[in-house]
């Protein structure tokens, strides 16, 4: 490992002063970074060389399929950033965030299925949602009735999994667009 960090590069101007008592977690997405510290995602600003505060009470955040959106999301919202520009409909610029989604419930994770539709679950409810947002947001009720479930996305085999109380069960194949 001797010559891996000679051609090291300084990438921040301002120090970012680390807490003791905190959790801290980076994630790097094509030209993005993300840096997460406790609830609160910084993001990295190339031009300011400097992390800026981006989203406070986040719970996750994940890449699409085609690499081109982040979805980030609370406890009640889900949003999106376009990574790059989206020319077809609906168009987006690069780095614009679009709200998608405030629920009453609790969002315990958020998958995508595809590009243009994410899976989510709430305590008793897994949920699919359309990220057009050209007239309203489509949203439907895929399964009701699933108490302290989790859910787990397969890519490859297009399978959801619910996890509930104790009992695995299979929602799949999806046969989206």
């Amino acid at each position: 490992f001797g010559n891996l960090f000679k051609n090291k590069e300084k990438l921040t101007e301002e120090t970012f002063k680390i807490k003791q008592e905190s959790e801290y977690d980076l994630k790097v997405f094509s030209n993005a970074l993300f840096l997460r510290e406790n609830k609160t995602l910084y993001r990295f600003h190339s031009d300011s060389k400097s992390f800026k505060n981006f989203f406070e009470d986040i719970r996750g955040l994940k890449i699409s399929p085609d690499s081109k959106k982040i979805v980030y999301f609370s406890n009640s919202e889900i949003w999106i950033l376009f990574l790059e520009e989206i020319a077809n409909q609906p168009q987006k610029k690069s780095g614009e965030k679009m709200f998608l989604i405030r629920l009453s419930e609790k969002i315990n994770d958020v998958f995508w299925l595809n590009s243009h539709y994410l899976v989510f679950n709430t305590d008793n409810k897994v949920k699919i949602v359309e990220i057009d947002d050209r007239d309203k947001i489509n949203l439907i009720n895929l399964a009701e009735e699933f108490q302290e479930s989790e859910i787990f996305w397969n890519e490859v085999e297009k399978r959801l999994y619910i996890l509930s109380k104790g009992n695995l069960g299979c929602l799949a194949p999806f046969l989206l667009p």
